[in-house]
């Protein structure tokens, strides 16, 4: 298998900006919905969900700083210009003047300043297609309109995502909204069918002499009433058991009323066979189609003509239509690795069949359990799949590993490949990125900015004698202080963790803080033949992680460090049974 994707670690909006413009054929994203809901990784206390994987937006500090900063980066001298930048501000004042939308505006500043990306790197061939739920879609399809222009619009794709739900006082909720955008009106589209689902094997089947095919035989009619050509009555001869027959068959009289209905796939298979497409009046039509054999009449047990169509049995069957109801949510052994919100791979083959071709490039910047990577890998398109939270880029990888190999993709991230980098990311960090790379070094969850309550992250620490695996957690700083140390310790000892690591600078790390680390003791493995003590609390330098011989820099921790298993939940992982997963990064 040749290497066709890469797998990008770290915040997307950052990648997406080193992509070459108009270098990308196909972009299907699945981002966070807004739904206020928080999903699947759960560590100790609950908070790592808030970044890898909570859907809970405020409009705070970091979210303002987020949108000035976006209205100072986007250039207006191309779509979408001042009108974007518009109905941002339009909803910014809302929220001043009614204290509501704070939510949905913090949601849309991180959703517009990556879409606007994606417009700049799709190809003028290429399209977008963007997943989301009734929560937000109507605000993004405002965005893309703005992005790629109302007349790029194509489809509003509705898929059913689960069955039936009991809600009280309204309907329930079972669908998700995909929003289908083109870059310009010249843009790559292969039609794509349903399945076609008769038996063409049993009772009922037949053998076309003409050419061997198989086919059954399907309702030649549509439900309802009409009025015009094809609700009125169809009348001439046929040869039936060798003899002349005349019919007169008049859809308003079947059942309730009904009336003739053409089927795509019967029009296309006229066209194959006669080499052109069928034309005329309704009746002319159905005569011609009678003509060739495609419509057969055939008399029922009382003596009165049935008309049917002939449906073979390799017919690609009907149109894709909007409402894409064939396709069921991901089960069996396509979910394997229980990732929550997982999509099926089914709906991916048709979206990337229908809107690239072999050797197209496919982004998919919220890769999430790398669903988009697998069915692209299959379909020979290269890919490259962004994920921003360290455990969730593990499952991507996994997932690919295991099904095509090691060598099947590249990994790579935006975070510093030296320590000259890591100081000039934490000088000019806007985005957590100098956390999360410290969280993916360690092996760990970022908690995020400004929700960390004295401590950045947690970890997952294995290699205890009963075999069960202990929280930690992580404080990132690059100041000297002495009492976040002491107030890091304590959170740690106050929340159950029986490891705390506080990383800093090497030039920032003297014996006070050693001295305070050394106060909180220390922890053993459990197993009697193991004498070492573990420091409860450690102090670690940054400049350790460019060291490839100090392990998570530095850390000391009792056992070994593996992947997450991928027949165990995420949550049950993040919870305590998981292990500290091991990825060693191709630092590009």
């Amino acid at each position: 298998m040749n290497k066709l994707g890469d797998v990008v670690f770290g915040d997307n909006l950052g990648n997406l900006r080193k992509l070459v413009q108009l270098s990308v054929d196909l972009i299907y994203l699945d981002p966070p919905y807004n739904t206020g809901l928080e999903f699947n990784l759960t560590c100790e206390d609950n908070m790592a969900q808030e970044v890898a994987y909570g859907d809970t937006w405020t409009f705070d500090d970091k979210a303002r700083e987020d949108f000035d900063a976006f209205q100072a980066y986007l250039p207006l001298d191309v779509r979408p210009n001042e009108g974007l930048l518009a109905y941002l501000r339009g909803l910014r004042e809302a929220h001043r003047l009614s204290g509501k939308g704070g939510s949905t505006l913090a949601y849309l500043t991180m959703m517009t300043s990556r879409l606007f990306e994606m417009w700049r790197v799709l190809k003028s061939t290429g399209t977008l297609y963007l997943h989301c739920d009734p929560t937000a879609a109507h605000y993004l399809k405002i965005v893309l309109d703005f992005l790629f222009g109302e007349e790029n619009f194509r489809a509003e794709i509705i898929w059913p995502r689960t069955a039936a739900h009991n809600n009280a006082r309204r309907p329930g909720p079972i669908h998700d909204t995909i929003l289908m955008y083109s870059k310009s009106n010249d843009y790559t589209w292969n039609q794509t069918y349903y399945q076609v689902e008769a038996d063409f094997n049993g009772k009922g089947s037949y053998v076309d002499p003409r050419d061997g095919r198989s086919y059954k035989l399907e309702n030649l009619f549509g439900p309802g009433l009409r009025s015009g050509a094809c609700g009125q009555p169809w009348t001439g001869t046929v040869v039936i058991d060798g003899k002349e027959t005349p019919f007169n068959i008049d859809p308003s009289k079947i059942g309730k009323g009904r009336h003739f209905q053409i089927a795509s796939q019967l029009r296309s298979e006229y066209e194959r066979l006669v080499g052109a497409p069928l034309q005329g009046a309704y009746s002319e039509q159905l005569n011609e189609l009678l003509r060739v054999e495609l419509i057969e009449i055939k008399l029922d047990k009382k003596g009165d003509p049935k008309a049917s169509y002939r449906l073979y049995a390799d017919e690609k069957g009907v149109r894709v239509q909007d409402i894409w109801s064939d396709i069921a949510p991901a089960k069996g052994a396509e979910i394997k690795f229980k990732f929550d919100g997982q999509k099926p791979e089914a709906l991916l083959k048709r979206i990337i069949e229908q809107s690239s071709n072999e050797g197209d490039l496919v982004l998919d910047p919220f890769l999430g359990s790398g669903t988009t990577a697998v069915v692209a890998q299959r379909m020979n398109r290269h890919w490259i799949g962004m994920e921003w939270t360290a455990t969730t880029a593990t499952v991507a990888q996994n997932r690919i590993a295991q099904e095509f190999g090691e060598g099947a993709f590249r990994l790579k991230h935006g975070f510093p490949a030296d320590i000259e980098a890591a100081r000039a990311l934490a000088a000019h960090d806007a985005q957590g990125e100098f956390q999360d790379w410290i969280a993916f070094e360690m092996g760990g969850v970022s908690r995020g900015r400004g929700r960390d309550r004295g401590m950045d992250g947690d970890l997952v620490i294995s290699g205890f004698a009963d075999r069960m695996s202990r929280p930690g957690a992580f404080q990132v700083t690059t100041t000297n202080s002495v009492d976040k140390l002491e107030l890091f310790a304590r959170r740690c000892k106050e929340q159950g963790k029986v490891v705390g690591f506080y990383i800093t600078w090497a030039e920032n790390i003297n014996a006070s803080h050693r001295e305070t680390a050394n106060r909180f003791g220390t922890f053993t493995s459990g197993d009697p033949d193991d004498k070492r003590q573990f420091p409860c609390i450690q102090v670690l330098a940054i400049e350790h992680f460019f060291d490839r011989s100090k392990e998570r820099g530095g850390a000391k921790i009792p056992g070994y460090i593996k992947g997450p298993d991928p027949e165990q939940s995420l949550e049950a992982q993040a919870l305590g049974e998981q292990t500290i997963y091991n990825a060693m990064m191709e630092m590009e």
